[in-house]
């Protein structure tokens, strides 16, 4: 359907709806008045059944404004349109912060062996080597320590 044909379509709908409320309201004016002169005849009577008629006549208008564009579907609440979007809002966020946020903070992913740089294994060697070299020397004795163990084997002293 064209929109220019759907536009058209209102637009006459709404412009036969102004001529009815004028006509009726018309028509409830020279009521009201002649019903303050005085006047009573049959004029007037038939100008209400006319208005009454007009009445009807744009209530069924109204009726179909707000009628549904396609009788076989039956309208759908804002509401529950409004209820699914929050939903399906929700939802997403939730999943989008287990993705984001939750998983990786609490199942941290296991980090693969990284191959070394070669100057970080150069140091890391250098330090190994500087480690094993103290630990020798602490297992050594002392240098002062073995002289004066040597010097009292030497020299037995008074008693030998």
């Amino acid at each position: 359907m064209n929109s220019d044909d759907v536009f058209g379509e209102v637009l006459e709908k709404g412009q036969q709806a102004v001529k009815q409320t004028t006509n009726v309201v018309s028509d409830a004016a020279k009521m009201a008045a002649d019903q303050i002169a005085g006047q009573k005849d049959t004029a007037g009577d038939q100008a209400s059944n006319d208005s009454s008629t007009d009445i009807q006549a744009a209530k069924d208008m109204v009726k179909d404004f707000y009628a549904p564009s396609n009788p076989g579907q039956a309208p759908v609440s804002k509401d529950l349109v409004a209820q699914e979007d929050a939903s399906k809002l929700a939802q997403v966020k939730q999943q989008l912060h287990n993705e984001v946020y939750y998983d990786p903070l609490v199942n941290r992913p296991k980090k693969q062996e990284e191959e070394e740089r070669p100057a970080e294994r150069v140091e890391r060697q250098e330090m190994e080597d500087l480690q094993a070299e103290q630990k020798k020397q602490k297992e050594k004795p002392d240098f002062a320590m073995q002289r004066a163990q040597r010097q009292a084997e030497v020299k037995g002293g008074v008693s030998g």
